[in-house]
């Protein structure tokens, strides 16, 4: 904001920053846990064969989750007097 950002962008950009790492963690995760199902759905027989809903659901629950982690600390910076903020550092 001291650079002339308005709010609205620092929170976006947060926002953007944090969603790509866990675009990334994301798709990490789902390329692993399908592996493992595949190899262990045939071996041990409580695990069941790869499903579509389980991993949506974790996923919508990651972003989500994520979202808010990233959301909250992005409004409290907009409250942040950007002269008093630097004057400290």
């Amino acid at each position: 904001m001291a650079l002339g950002a308005t709010a609205g962008q620092n929170v976006s950009g947060i926002l953007s920053e944090t969603l790509q790492i866990a675009a990334l963690g994301i798709g990490a995760g789902l390329v692993m846990a399908a592996g493992l199902a595949k190899v262990f759905g045939g071996t041990i027989p409580i695990i069941p064969k790869f499903g579509v809903l389980p991993y949506l659901v974790g996923t919508v629950v990651v972003v989500m989750a994520t979202a808010a982690a990233a959301l909250i600390p992005s409004l409290r910076t907009t409250r942040i007097d950007p002269c008093r903020a630097l004057r400290v550092d």
